[in-house]
């Protein structure tokens, strides 16, 4: 229970509540010798991004690193949650610039959805969407362009474009856009 509401209170950008209600799943999973267990990775991912949202990377990292040690000991690593901690371990190493590692991090994290069939979910645009962002950093705007279109394709179809990972990807395109030079298309996409 700590672990879903501490995740909707991140989503919501609380994030002194969050730390207190994940806090307190941590101590309760200890005391019930659960934190080696699927719910405690599961805990320890959302602890990892409640970290990586305070901008402490440092321990962020290391707490996504000890929840994918238990997805691995488990073998639930290639699920849709082992994909999400995969994206927000991505996502923070982004961050730090360890831009081959978030890549290395986002193409496991497609694969694993591409396997268990959930690429063209909305999950998999999020990712893509961060992919594209990764591109663009590290200067490649054909691709990141080409990321985006795939992440806008899949929230179109799922009826989800409307949302602000739809807003964000318009401007990401708009932005390579006029990058580029293409100012007439640039403001069209946005």
């Amino acid at each position: 229970m700590c672990t879903q509401v501490g995740a909707l209170l991140l989503d919501f950008g609380k994030y002194q509540e969050a730390e207190e209600i994940l806090s307190e799943g941590h101590r309760l999973g200890e005391e019930a010798q659960a934190m080696d267990e699927i719910c405690g990775a599961e805990l320890l991912s959302h602890v990892g991004e409640l970290y990586s949202k305070l901008d402490c990377k440092e321990q962020a990292l290391e707490t996504y690193h000890k929840a994918r040690a238990v997805y691995e000991c488990h073998g639930a690593l290639r699920t849709l949650a082992g994909a999400e901690l995969l994206r927000q371990n991505g996502l923070t190493e982004k961050r730090l610039k360890n831009y081959n590692k978030a890549l290395q991090l986002y193409e496991e994290a497609l694969q694993i959805l591409r396997d268990i069939k959930a690429v063209n979910e909305v999950e998999g645009a999020d990712l893509l969407r961060n992919m594209g962002a990764l591109y663009c950093d590290m200067g490649d705007y054909e691709l990141a362009l080409q990321t985006f279109r795939d992440a806008e394709k899949i929230l179109h179809n799922k009826g989800a474009f409307e949302t602000s990972s739809g807003a964000q990807i318009t401007t990401n395109i708009g932005w390579i856009h006029h990058r580029l030079g293409y100012l007439d298309v640039a403001l069209c996409a946005s």
